[in-house]
């Protein structure tokens, strides 16, 4: 009887070895190439420190803007006249600042505490500088108010009237001469001057306002104009007299007489 022996062969463990190894090898650099595909680039822009210097520029444009603000204030107590040129110089060149600063932060990462505090002071600046330009302006217009109230005053035959009117009500002003009736209508701020034909037109326009408590109304009588008056309301001088006005149920009524040649002016 013949006699088998077994082989054993290591050739088919040394393929498996040198496949797995292949494998992992291969999956080694495709996890490598991912990771750094993947990776953030750092972030780019100015360094924090260049930002706060400008901060401190900005402050200093601020501290400006604020002096020359307070020289204009100044000039405005002692009536006097300033070119306010400079200040709105100023005042762009704060705005230039702003939107450089605005630049800056666009490319920045919000995610920094410093660059978050620096995004507040901007707007602090931003805040301060609406409020300048404001102030600016609403002295600009007191400088303005002033130099035409001092060029009116040296106007002759003048007279300036501010019209104080109650809160809800309406004001009536009509004035009187030589057959000539002219009604000015003043509501809130608003201003209608109306040339009427005669006391007939100013009647049948009266009649037609409503409601008559609201308004308020004041007669200015040339020396011209006083028949036209005593046709119109004499009975608020004298009882016995006409008063169509009163009687279309106008209760707030006053009168001042007024030069023939006196113009009436607004304020």
């Amino acid at each position: 009887m013949r006699k088998s022996k077994t082989k054993i062969s290591f050739f088919a463990f040394q393929d498996i070895i040198t496949a797995t190894t292949g494998i992992l090898v291969l999956i080694t650099i495709i996890l490598t190439f991912f990771i750094k595909a993947g990776g953030k680039e750092p972030l780019s822009g100015p360094k924090k420190e260049t930002l706060e210097t400008e901060n401190i520029g900005l402050n200093a444009q601020i501290g400006n803007l604020k002096v020359a603000i307070a020289d204009l204030e100044e000039i405005i107590k002692k009536w006097g006249s300033k070119d306010a040129g400079q200040i709105e110089i100023e005042i762009q060149r704060q705005k230039d600042l702003i939107s450089k600063y605005e630049d800056i932060l666009k490319g920045l990462s919000e995610e920094g505490v410093k660059v978050r505090k620096m995004i507040d002071v901007l707007n602090m600046l931003k805040m301060q500088h609406t409020e300048l330009v404001n102030r600016l302006e609403d002295i600009q217009k007191q400088v303005r108010d002033h130099r035409e109230a001092l060029a009116d005053i040296t106007k002759p035959n003048r007279v300036f009237i501010i019209p104080e009117i109650p809160p809800g009500k309406k004001l009536l002003y009509i004035v009187l001469s030589a057959g000539n009736v002219e009604l000015i209508e003043l509501i809130g701020e608003n201003k209608n001057r109306r040339p009427l034909n005669n006391r007939a037109t100013l009647l049948a326009l009266l009649r037609n306002l409503m409601p008559k408590q609201e308004y308020h109304i004041m007669f200015f009588v040339r020396p011209s104009g006083i028949q036209d008056f005593l046709g119109l309301n004499g009975g608020m001088l004298r009882p016995g007299l006409p008063a169509p006005v009163s009687d279309l149920g106008f209760k707030l009524i006053g009168w001042e007489p007024l030069g023939e040649d006196v113009e009436l002016e607004f304020r």
